[in-house]
C-alpha cells in the first residue's frame, strides 16, 4: 500500500495537479463570467423598475385628472339618464302607468306561480 515513487512519478503527478489547477481556474472564469452577466442583467431590471416608479411619480397629477374627469363624465351620464326616464315617465304617463300595472301584475303572478310549486312539492314530499 505504499506508494513508490520513482524519478518520473513526481513529474507526472505535477501535471496531473496543473490540468486539475487549469480545470478549476477554467470553470473559476465560467462562473465568473455567469455572475458578471447576472449583476448586468439585474443592473438594467433595476434602472427599469427605477424609471417605472419616477415615471409613475412623475404622471401621477395627469393620472388622477384623467381619473377625475373619468368619475365625472360617467356621473354626469347617469344623471342625464335619468332625467331622460323621468321626462319621458311625465310626458307620457298614461303609457307609464299602463306599464307600472303589468309589472306588478307579473311579479305577483311569480309569487302565486313560485308558492303553488311550494304547495305541489310539499304535497310531493309529504307521499316519499
Amino acid at each position: 500500500m505504499n506508494a513508490v515513487l520513482t524519478p518520473n512519478s513526481g513529474c507526472s503527478l505535477q501535471a496531473e495537479w496543473k490540468s486539475k489547477y487549469y480545470e478549476l481556474q477554467k470553470q473559476y472564469d465560467e462562473c465568473h463570467s455567469l455572475l458578471e452577466d447576472m449583476r448586468l442583467r439585474l443592473s438594467k431590471y433595476e434602472n427599469h423598475v427605477g424609471f417605472g416608479a419616477v415615471n409613475r411619480m412623475r404622471n401621477l397629477a395627469l393620472s388622477k385628472g384623467w381619473e377625475k374627469w373619468q368619475h365625472e363624465y360617467a356621473e354626469l351620464t347617469r344623471l342625464r339618464k335619468l332625467m331622460k326616464g323621468t321626462c319621458k315617465r311625465m310626458m307620457q304617463r298614461q303609457l307609464s302607468r299602463a306599464f307600472e300595472k303589468w309589472q306588478s301584475e307579473a311579479n305577483k303572478m311569480t309569487k302565486q306561480e313560485f308558492l303553488m310549486f311550494k304547495v305541489r312539492w310539499n304535497a310531493v314530499v309529504t307521499l316519499l
